[in-house]
């Protein structure tokens, strides 16, 4: 018996969605292009955020600037960061080869003031890139109010040497869209990233992948019109994908209306390839 996983989209929230999206297209557009360090990755990156001193009254309304450099090994990174400290409190990031990070900047409020501004920095950090980015949009959505500018990326991070392959294939199962991310780590665990979007205005999406857990055990995504999902799928050589549509209903009614059959698909991991064998569909209808 499937596991349900629920993933609505009130209407209420097309506004914020339409805003996080623009910014999705923002940090998609500046990872590839100007917010790539020219500079290639070795194993360990510093970044030191700090108040630059131009005589404000109060040290919390001085504007934010970084200090970054490449290190030669991890146990630099202690003998910089001392020195940053010494130079100008702030706070120090290490990047490392264990996940990737954006390093951004934004305009803010000052410290307790609504009529005061700052320019800040700050870093988020995911798997990989593609989730570092959905961490920042994530992290919009929860402080929107402190972002008085859309998040610039200056620093692309990817965590160099991370993968021993990565690979994405992108599928569309009668308009729900997923992009399935695929990656062998140095420790040689690969996994399976499954990120989707239902782009149906009126129908519910129903989306069956197997347990992040156990692969015997599927989990289903249930995908209100708009809305869209990340999951973890813990398998290596590969996986089935069902996907359906019913009439999207209230909420509080789990009557399923109008239903099309699953889409079915299969994912197969082949020497560090992501391929499908699909999708096909069996169509149907129950009232």
């Amino acid at each position: 018996m499937p596991r349900f996983i629920h993933a609505s989209f009130h209407s209420g929230r097309f506004a914020l969605f339409a805003k996080l999206a623009a910014i999705f297209a923002v940090m998609s557009s500046m990872a590839t292009a100007s917010s790539e360090d020219p500079r290639p990755e070795t194993g360990y990156h510093f970044v030191g955020i700090y108040r630059v001193e131009t005589g404000k009254p109060y040290r919390f309304m001085e504007d934010q600037a970084i200090e970054q450099e490449p290190l030669a090994s991890k146990e630099v990174f202690e003998t910089r960061k001392k020195a940053f400290i010494a130079a100008h409190p702030g706070e120090t990031h290490l990047l490392d080869t264990r996940r990737a990070a954006l390093v951004y900047q934004f305009k803010t409020y000052a410290t307790g003031y609504k009529d005061k501004f700052t320019m800040e920095y700050s870093v988020v950090f995911g798997a990989d890139l593609d989730q570092a980015r959905e961490a920042l949009a994530k992290r919009v959505q929860a402080r929107g109010a402190s972002f008085l500018t859309e998040p610039k990326i200056v620093f692309t991070w990817s965590g160099g040497g991370r993968y021993g392959f990565r690979e994405q294939v992108e599928r569309e199962y009668n308009g729900v869209l997923i992009k399935y991310t695929i990656a062998s780590f140095s420790s040689g665990k690969t996994v399976v990233i499954a990120q989707g979007r239902n782009t149906h205005a009126e129908l519910t999406a129903v989306v069956r992948l197997p347990s992040s857990k156990d692969a015997s055990v599927s989990e289903e995504i249930r995908l209100r019109p708009g809305a869209g999902f990340t999951y973890r799928i813990g398998v290596a050589t590969g996986f089935p994908v069902q996907v359906k549509l019913i009439e999207t209903a209230p909420e509080d009614i789990d009557v399923e209306k109008v239903i099309f059959q699953w889409v079915r698909d299969k994912m197969t991991v082949e020497g560090g390839k992501l391929r499908s064998d699909g999708p096909y569909t069996t169509w149907g209808v129950r009232g």
